[in-house]
């Protein structure tokens, strides 16, 4: 970090504010098949978490050590006492004694250091390096075992891949750890089928985002949506054509990554990608099976985490028959059930014509865009929600003098730090 010509300070390497984690580093990066890289880092949920936890944990020692040395002080106490008689005692007005804190001598440190386990192996002797390996075991032990029993019980019970990476990074949890919770999810048990499937399902969209990501790579970025289109057909469209890579370009067949893919391809390499990335065994029966009838929430996932956009139309999974086309394309135009005009007939037998020759579930002309795919994290600002709040509540209330003066409060900070474009700072005008 450093501190800048405004008198604040900056944070530079924002990815290393939290330590590494250490069981996960030794464990599985290293071997024979390792992880793909060694920043393995905890997630600053999971700090917080353990944070809260440990001071819990410290609190409730320090009550049952209070308690013991109560009850030893009354146990030495003498059990019979002369009473002291009343001509002893001094004349004058009583004075109250002020409370005691219970708490006034309780004393709780927790540090941790990014740097520990990062070059050479650190001592468990080190209180700092002592905190992260008890963080990293806290997740490895408590928070993800946990996270998988509410998955099974239905406590937390996500709808998408999006609800449950939500749900994971709300815990700390990262997403290396997908195979550990499809591993404790019971595949015999009926009850838990559909959250086990989606965890599965989040695993090789990742794994297919992480293939198309190294594709990219290898060809020109002309050739990306066609490279996109080919991945996507032989992942969801092997049932409409099982050789997508016979109708590439001879642009792109020049590229032997792309000649020489095949649905069988693609299946193995997601397997490796996913047991590599996140340390689980997929079988490619079940993979199979698990494309099957789903290949539209697949395709969708695949697309939002590699940023493709589609064009909005109907795709199909397998060879449909003309009239199945027929009556898609009449619904299209908004002529359905109706007696078709010359010109209607025309539009409809162009999109019918057209939807029949094609040859792949997606083409290169479905393929519109692709956009950036950023992960941001929204912080907030305690001091201005909390101004926006008394604003709402004082306005509520019908102190409008107040509840204006708090709420114009509430715009400054909010401006001052997100900026003045900005949906936090929106918000404010939204009362």
């Amino acid at each position: 970090g450093l501190t800048g010509t405004d008198g604040r300070k900056y944070l530079l390497d924002l990815y290393r504010m939290t330590p590494v984690d250490v069981e996960f580093l030794e464990s599985e990066c290293t071997g024979d098949k390792p992880y793909p890289h060694k920043l393995v880092l905890l997630r600053p949920e999971l700090v917080d978490i353990f944070w809260e936890n440990s001071v819990r944990k410290a609190v409730q020692e320090y009550a049952a050590e209070k308690v013991k040395k109560s009850d030893e002080s009354k146990a030495e106490e003498p059990k019979s006492e002369e009473p002291k008689s009343e001509e002893s005692k001094p004349e004058g007005p009583k004075s109250e004694k002020a409370p005691k804190d219970a708490m006034a001598d309780f004393e709780f440190t927790l540090d941790f250091s990014p740097d520990a386990f990062v070059t050479t192996a650190e001592s468990n002797e080190d209180p700092l390096a002592a905190a992260v390996r008890s963080a990293s075991q806290f997740l490895k032990n408590i928070s993800v075992p946990g996270l998988a029993r509410d998955l099974a019980s239905y406590t937390t019970s996500p709808l998408s891949g999006d609800a449950l990476v939500t749900a994971m990074h709300q815990r700390g949890i990262n997403m290396r750890y997908l195979g550990r919770i499809a591993d404790l999810l019971p595949a015999d048990v009926k009850s838990v089928t559909n959250v086990r499937r989606l965890v599965i399902f989040e695993m090789v969209a990742r794994a297919t985002k992480h293939i198309i990501r190294g594709l990219f790579r290898s060809v020109p970025t002309y050739l990306h949506a066609e490279t996109f289109a080919l991945v996507a057909s032989a992942l969801v469209g092997a049932r409409y054509c099982a050789t997508p890579a016979e109708h590439l370009s001879a642009a792109a067949r020049a590229y032997p990554v792309l000649a020489e893919l095949t649905v069988q391809s693609l299946s193995a390499e997601i397997q490796q990608q996913v047991a590599q990335r996140f340390r689980y065994d997929l079988d490619l029966d079940v993979l199979s099976e698990l494309v099957r009838d789903n290949e539209r929430i697949l395709l969708r996932e695949v697309c939002m985490k590699v940023g493709a956009q589609l064009a909005l139309q109907q795709y199909h999974f397998v060879r449909p028959d003309e009239r199945t086309v027929y009556a898609e394309a009449s619904a299209a135009l908004g002529v359905s059930g109706a007696k078709l005009t010359k010109p209607a007939r025309r539009a409809v037998r162009e999109r019918v014509d057209a939807e029949m020759a094609r040859a792949t579930t997606v083409t290169v002309s479905d393929v519109m865009n692709f956009v950036a795919v950023a992960k941001v994290s929204v912080q907030s600002a305690s001091f201005a929600d909390e101004a926006f709040e008394a604003g709402r509540m004082s306005l509520e209330q019908g102190q409008k003098e107040l509840g204006l003066e708090l709420l114009l409060e509430s715009l400054a900070l909010h401006e001052q730090t997100f900026g003045f474009l900005h949906p936090e700072s929106a918000r404010c005008y939204a009362v």
